[in-house]
């Protein structure tokens, strides 16, 4: 058939050679993957040639293959597979030794991408579409804008700040049952009903705190206006359970916010761990004063990924409850009903538990840092619990008597 029209001949394209150190690189035209051997076997006096892609090692062995390769690509011409680098490779080695050979370096990486511009084109793009993408991403907020976010999420929950919301007022309440659990199974609760009614008033008087600063959603909300201390610095309806808690009526639910409003706890407490992007950066460990380790940094908005690798961060008590606080609580409510204790304020006889310095310890961020798991050290702390008995002379004491009163009038 060609035979009609004359000899079909491929047209002539450009390309460059280089040998495997990469020092000369010389420019040659060919219509084959021969007619380039030949002519690098002159240029850089190499017999057998064999023919690399510089970008990745392929050695190009036959002209069907040679034909799709674009124009001004460059070849490394080499009698052996075994010495060719790729340019990656070449680079790396570069950076690596920068300190000793900074202007090779610097060439190194600059000929890469001037032999590779139409690629890295092509990433920047892309990496500046991604980048857009991941950003309008993150501070989407409802199921519309980032359906896959919610992927497993319960269809009440409207908004990302409603599902982190919920979620720091799971950890919150998760530590709420396990002090509860552990008062309640102890041996001086089961066997002493002065103990009982005192560490039944204590929990009572957790949930009245908690249901004030809303089992502390705000931790996780980057909406929250409030940010903790560490951030600042850094940028210059309730689950009630038990027999004796309040009971689930928002009138009495109102009341509880409103008494709490008086106080500081939402004023101090009541923070975002987040910045308004919302993300979260490690705290450090118990006993140190920041992070030592700079990716320690995440933003569960981002992505569902984020989202369950942030699920692996802890809010770590720098007082331990199983080992100090919860022990503590129990040392206190012994030395009230058996060892008859006075309060060392007044010297009277010691009736109550100080439910606020208590609360303090176990759910606020006075007590709790945010950690990743890294930083999250099992090991024993050496802080004593600072909660202490109370007289009826105690303002704390005539604070809690007030609000249980209230409650009282508001459940009849």
């Amino acid at each position: 058939m060609f035979g009609l029209f004359g000899s079909f001949k491929r047209p002539l394209k450009g390309y460059k050679i280089t040998t495997i150190d990469r020092k000369k690189k010389y420019g040659v035209a060919a219509d084959s993957l021969q007619m380039l051997k030949d002519k690098a076997s002159v240029k850089l006096k190499i017999e057998n040639c064999r023919v690399f892609l510089a970008r990745d090692g392929t050695e190009i062995q036959d002209d069907t293959y040679f034909a799709t390769i674009e124009p001004q690509t460059l070849f490394v011409i080499a009698t052996d597979v075994h010495l060719v680098k790729t340019d990656f490779q070449l680079m790396y080695e570069a950076i690596r030794s920068v300190h000793a050979h900074t202007f090779n370096a610097a060439e190194t990486i600059q000929n890469f991408i001037t032999d590779n511009r139409s690629e890295f084109e092509k990433f920047f793009v892309n990496y500046q579409a991604n980048t857009k993408n991941l950003i309008e991403k993150t501070q989407a907020s409802n199921r519309i804008e980032h359906s896959e976010w919610f992927e497993g999420v319960s269809e009440t929950l409207h908004t990302k700040e409603d599902v982190m919301a919920r979620r720091s007022q799971d950890r919150i309440r998760g530590y709420y049952y396990k002090a509860k659990d552990e008062l309640q199974n102890s041996s001086i609760y089961r066997t002493n009903a002065n103990a009982r009614k005192l560490l039944d008033d204590l929990l009572e008087m957790f949930q009245y705190f908690l249901i004030g600063v809303d089992y502390f959603s705000s931790l996780f909300n980057r909406k929250c206006e409030n940010r903790h201390q560490f951030v600042l610095e850094l940028e210059n309806n309730d689950d009630i359970d038990g027999t004796r808690g309040p009971p689930r009526k928002k009138v009495k639910v109102d009341a509880i916010r409103d008494i709490i409003s008086e106080t500081d706890l939402k004023e101090n407490y009541c923070v975002s761990l987040c910045n308004e992007q919302g993300e979260f950066r490690c705290h450090g460990l118990w006993s140190s004063q920041n992070c030592q380790y700079k990716n320690h940094r995440i933003n569960p908005y981002a992505s569902r990924e984020n989202v369950i690798l942030f699920s692996q961060w802890n809010l770590d008590h720098q007082i331990e409850i199983s080992r100090t606080v919860l022990p503590n609580i129990l040392n206190n409510v012994h030395a009230i009903v058996i060892d008859k204790v006075k309060c060392e304020e007044h010297k009277k006889p010691a009736c109550q538990l100080s439910a606020m310095e208590y609360f303090l310890e176990l759910f606020t961020i006075q007590n709790l840092k945010l950690v990743h798991i890294v930083c999250h050290d099992k090991a024993t702390h050496d802080l004593s619990s600072t909660g202490k008995i109370l007289c009826d002379e105690c303002k704390e004491y005539q604070f809690i008597q007030n609000i249980m009163g209230k409650m009282k009038k508001i459940g009849k």
